[in-house]
């Protein structure tokens, strides 16, 4: 009898083992669609026919209208040879999207593009200070791009003056005036040792009132 009931025993310690083992999960197929690509891979990839990105400024500012927004594909050896361009009118507050469309023929994979772009409002200009590479090399077809603005041509000269202003106590005054019928001319200079003349103000009015003041450094 125990013998009867240890075979049985044994038996079913057998089947239970071959049913567990024939319902296990079976590993994971890796998905290709997922798998990241390998260099090799990214570097034969089709070239895309489309840039894109958006564009922001480091210090908020809201622009005028008839602000222009110009984006470049450029070459990084050759940035005078542009590949392709848009150019836009834009206002408000940043960022603004872009959409660059490409020709992939044009597109040489051992070689460096970037993005350039240029935003003119009024007289001030606002230029990126770090290239955006695309396209080849690993790069992506999307950039973010931030713009710094530059100094005016009249907040140029201001600092100059207020430079020069600091320099001006040991300098020597000399100024006169004149009318040429109803044009009155007013003006004055500052020069340094050896008379080199370093700065100079002129004042006009007219005879119906209009006045200017120009400054040269």
């Amino acid at each position: 009898m125990m013998k009867f009931v240890a075979t049985a025993l044994t038996a079913l310690a057998v089947l239970g083992g071959c049913s567990s083992s024939s319902q296990a999960p079976t590993a994971a197929t890796p998905d290709a669609a997922s798998t990241p690509q390998t260099p090799q891979q990214a570097a034969n990839a089709p070239i895309p026919s489309l840039v894109t990105g958006s564009i922001s400024l480091r210090e908020p500012a809201a622009i005028n209208e008839g602000a222009k927004l110009g984006v470049q594909l450029v070459d990084v050896a050759q940035q005078e040879l542009v590949i392709a361009e848009t150019s836009e009118t834009v206002s408000g507050q940043p960022p603004y999207p872009f959409s660059l469309p490409v020709d992939p023929s044009k597109i040489d994979r051992t070689r460096v593009y970037v993005v350039n772009v240029l935003l003119t409002d009024g007289e001030r200009r606002y230029v990126q200070a770090l290239q955006a590479p695309v396209l080849t090399g690993g790069a992506g077809s999307s950039v973010n791009i931030v713009l710094n603005g530059e100094a005016t041509p009249g907040e140029t000269l201001k600092e100059a003056f207020n430079k020069l202003k600091a320099h001006i106590g040991g300098m020597k005054r000399i100024q006169d005036a004149f009318l040429d019928g109803d044009l009155s001319v007013a003006w004055d200079g500052f020069v340094e040792a050896g008379n080199k003349l370093r700065f100079m103000r002129v004042n006009t009015e007219t005879g119906d009132g209009d006045t200017a003041v120009r400054s040269n450094v």
